[in-house]
């Protein structure tokens, strides 16, 4: 966020009520011409709400008077597996020599898990008799759970038993040097090169898309249910990211409105 600092100093020694909405437009401007794309703008944008709402929070200032509009990234990927790149992951991922790294993949390939929420994952967070996992303080939101399938029970009790005997005594579910949390997984890349995936997939990332994009493809579930599986803020943000069904969807969905119109003739 350091770097984004320098395109707010003249917000500097401002409260957000001598902030108007023309100051940000004019902030929205100034990045544009200097060809900075959405995604800079966005983040530049986000800082500065970042920095009223703390300030907000903590009694420091007063809220703004207007919400901040955030430009939607026309640049953004949604990763999504192909059926035998899928095969060739979960082969790839139940035999993986490190069985910590292979169990945290098919973790997020199965729950849409963040990395950081996995890092972040300890033994009492794994409610094993309601089926629940306790996410800590996730992205953009206060502690919640996400439901815990049976194949997953399973994958999370492999797990605590290969870490007790690694790391014993470690509370983190997938810990990291000396049993403390993991700060990072460096094996992703040797992992992403072994399994055949595209050269531009991001492991973590992309396994949470592949989990969203499957799900909305499916046409068994509802944005408004992918929304809370994901631990979106809102579900609109949910659908203007995943709303966008794949081909295979679409045309079923024209097929079916075909039928339904042909049958009124």
């Amino acid at each position: 966020e350091n770097r984004y600092k320098n395109y707010l100093q003249d917000f500097a020694g401002r409260t957000p009520d001598e902030v108007s909405t023309h100051d940000v437009d004019a902030l929205r401007l100034r990045l544009a011409k200097a060809g900075k794309k959405a995604g800079t703008v966005k983040n530049v944008l986000e800082l500065l709400r970042r920095i009223i709402n703390f300030g907000v929070k903590t009694n420091r200032c007063p809220n703004l008077a207007f919400q901040i509009e955030m430009p939607v990234k026309d640049n953004e990927v949604i990763e999504h597996l192909t059926p035998e790149e899928t095969r060739r992951f979960l082969d790839c991922a139940r035999t993986w020599p490190a069985r910590d790294v292979g169990n945290m993949l098919l973790l997020a390939f199965f729950t849409g898990m963040r990395r950081g929420e996995m890092f972040k994952l300890q033994d009492e967070d794994v409610a094993f008799d309601l089926k629940l996992i306790r996410l800590r303080d996730p992205k953009g939101r206060k502690t919640l759970s996400i439901g815990m399938s049976s194949l997953v029970e399973e994958l999370l009790q492999e797990q605590m038993a290969w870490r007790d005997e690694h790391f014993p005594g470690s509370p983190y579910v997938f810990p990291g040097k000396n049993g403390e949390m993991r700060k990072d997984c460096t094996a992703v890349d040797r992992f992403r090169k072994a399994a055949g995936l595209p050269p531009k997939f991001r492991p973590f990332h992309g396994l949470r898309h592949h989990f969203a994009v499957s799900l909305a493809n499916s046409g068994k579930f509802s944005m408004d249910m992918i929304s809370e599986m994901l631990t979106h803020k809102n579900v609109d943000f949910t659908k203007k990211k995943y709303a966008q069904f794949l081909p295979e969807t679409l045309a079923a969905a024209s097929n079916a409105a075909a039928d339904i119109l042909s049958g009124q003739r």
